[in-house]
């Protein structure tokens, strides 16, 4: 029987600053790399075209979904060898319903009128890019993958970098 309790346990402590930048560094370099790596195996004629890349959304939906998986993986893999649990390091708790609830009205309440502002001032709403990545993942069947990739997969791995790994660190 071990003498060890969580009380008498040695407290973890976090990558210091310039670990926690390297490691950040390192996730954005790899992610950016798997990035790539899916241009070239999905469209390889992409990087010698001119920029209706940047409007192709499946194209767009898998890169992100890619990157992100890379970039969290990382900061998944630092987390361990800090010998941390990843959730934890990672500030990735349930938050509380009734703060979640005030948080998400007060968003909707912004996004009304920030959106019925920039409507007033004359300014779209949704942008051409917007639209067009939204038509051409429409067009290809490929509507719920971008979806995720865009609601779900980059905001996700935002915040897992910026309020997770970085405020940890």
């Amino acid at each position: 029987m071990s003498d060890i309790t969580p009380e008498t346990a040695a407290p973890r402590s976090p990558w210091g600053l310039w670990a926690t930048l390297g490691w950040v560094i390192l996730a954005f370099f790899l992610s950016a790399i798997a990035g790539l790596v899916v241009v070239l195996i999905w469209r390889p004629d992409a990087i010698t075209g001119g920029t209706e890349m940047l409007m192709d959304g499946p194209l767009i939906s898998i890169t992100t979904i890619a990157s992100a998986v890379v970039q969290v993986g990382t900061l998944v893999l630092a987390a361990g060898l800090a010998r941390w649990p990843a959730g934890e390091y990672l500030g990735l708790v349930r938050p509380a319903t009734r703060p979640a609830l005030i948080a998400i009205a007060i968003l909707v309440v912004f996004l009304l009128g920030y959106d019925a502002l920039t409507y007033l001032l004359g300014r779209d709403v949704v942008t051409p890019f917007q639209v067009d990545t939204y038509r051409t993942a429409r067009d290809a069947g490929m509507l719920p993958l971008f979806w995720f990739a865009l609601v779900i997969a980059a905001p996700v791995a935002e915040e897992i970098v910026f309020r997770g790994f970085l405020f940890r660190g």
